[in-house]
């Protein structure tokens, strides 16, 4: 985030962490790039499937815990470019 801000890149900061709060905000604010761990990630692409949203190339970088093989398939499905750190 440091970086960020010094460059002047626009930063989103969604408050509490409830799925339907974060899919509205990646749809409103035009979210490109973001980084969460695998249950936020699951919670998020189920909040997507129920409202038949797709994130059209958003990059999410994952860490804290292992990104599984499914959990992974199901996000390029729905249009997001994951990443693991």
């Amino acid at each position: 985030p440091f970086t960020a801000t010094m460059t002047g890149l626009k930063q989103v900061y969604p408050g509490r962490y409830a799925p339907d709060t974060l899919v509205d905000l990646i749809i409103n604010e035009k979210v490109s790039i973001t980084h969460c761990v695998p249950t936020i990630l699951q919670m998020v692409l189920k909040e997507a499937q129920d409202r038949d949203v797709n994130f059209n190339g958003l990059k999410m970088i994952i860490g804290g815990s292992r990104l599984t093989e499914g959990l992974a398939k199901t996000a390029l499905t729905q249009g997001i470019e994951v990443y693991t750190g």
